[in-house]
C-alpha cells in the first residue's frame, strides 16, 4: 500500500506518518517545503521517498507529481492532502497576493496532485483521496476569509469526487481534525492581531492522528474527530441554529 502525504515534515502530517508507519507493509511518499526535516525522517526510515516542494510553486507541483508516479510505478493508493497555510485578519487587511498563496497551497497544488494521480486510481478501480479539512471550511468565521474559502474549495472538490465515484472503489473523504496542538498558529500570518478560540481545548496531535488513521479506509464522506467541527457542520445544515454560532464561536 502506497501513501502520499503532503506537509509531512511536522505537525499532523508527521504524526500521521508516525502512526501509519507502524505497519511495515506500507510505503510512503512524503512532501514538504522543509526538506531538512524530511531528511531526518529518511535517516530512520530508509524506504521512504521524500520530495522537496513548496506547494505555492504551482509549476513545480506537476513535475513532482509525475516523479511520484514514476517512483511508485503508477500506484499511489492513498493521497492525504494535509499541508495548509493560513492568513488571518479582515478582508481589507489581508493582501491579495496572500489570498493567492493560500489558494495555491490549500487548493490548487492539491488539485494538481490529485488530477495527476487520480487517473491511475481510476484505471485500477481503487484509491482513497483524503482532505484534512477544517471547521473554517464549513462556514466563514470572523477574520478567516482567506483560509476559509481556500479550505472550502477543497471540501467541495472532495464532495464532487465522492459523488462521481459512488459506484467505484475510489473513496474521497473530508476528515475534520478539530483544534489540535500544533505550530499552525505560530507559522501563519496574522493581520490585525491574533484571536483565540477559547471555547474548545486543543487536543494532542498524536491522539487525533490515531483517530484519522482508524478512518483512513472509511467509505464515509465526512468524518469528525472532535465535537467542534461537527457543531459547525450541524449549524450549516440547520440555519435556525445560526444565532447559537455567535455564542459558541
Amino acid at each position: 500500500m502506497n501513501f502520499l502525504i503532503t506537509g509531512a515534515s511536522s505537525g499532523l502530517g508527521k504524526e500521521l506518518f508516525n502512526s501509519l508507519s507502524k505497519n511495515k507493509s506500507y510505503n510512503f511518499f512524503l512532501l514538504s517545503k522543509n526538506i531538512n526535516e524530511l531528511k531526518k525522517i529518511k535517516e530512520i526510515y530508509e524506504k521512504v521517498k521524500i520530495y522537496h516542494l513548496d506547494l505555492n510553486e504551482i509549476g513545480k507541483t506537476k513535475t513532482i507529481a509525475n516523479h511520484i508516479l514514476e517512483d511508485s510505478q503508477n500506484k499511489i493508493d492513498v493521497i492525504i492532502c494535509n499541508a495548509a497555510e493560513g492568513a488571518f485578519g479582515s478582508i481589507n487587511d489581508i493582501p491579495t497576493d496572500i489570498f493567492l498563496t493560500n489558494f495555491n497551497v490549500n487548493f490548487f497544488s492539491h488539485l494538481i496532485l490529485i488530477k495527476t494521480i487520480y487517473p491511475t486510481m481510476k484505471s485500477r478501480n481503487f484509491g482513497h483521496v483524503i482532505n484534512i479539512s477544517s471547521g473554517a471550511g464549513i462556514f466563514g468565521f470572523r477574520n478567516t476569509s482567506s483560509y476559509s474559502i481556500s479550505k472550502s474549495c477543497m471540501q467541495i472538490l472532495i464532495e464532487s469526487m465522492y459523488m462521481e465515484n459512488i459506484n467505484n472503489n475510489i473513496y474521497a473523504k473530508n476528515i475534520f481534525p478539530g483544534l489540535i496542538n500544533t505550530n499552525f498558529e505560530n507559522k501563519n500570518k496574522y493581520y490585525g492581531g491574533k484571536e483565540k478560540v477559547s471555547f474548545f481545548k486543543k487536543k494532542e496531535t498524536s491522539l487525533i492522528a490515531n483517530k484519522i488513521v482508524k478512518n483512513i479506509f472509511s467509505k464515509k464522506l465526512n468524518i469528525f474527530c472532535q465535537l467542534n467541527p461537527m457543531i459547525a457542520f450541524i449549524i450549516k445544515l440547520f440555519p435556525i441554529l445560526e444565532k447559537i454560532k455567535k455564542i459558541i464561536f
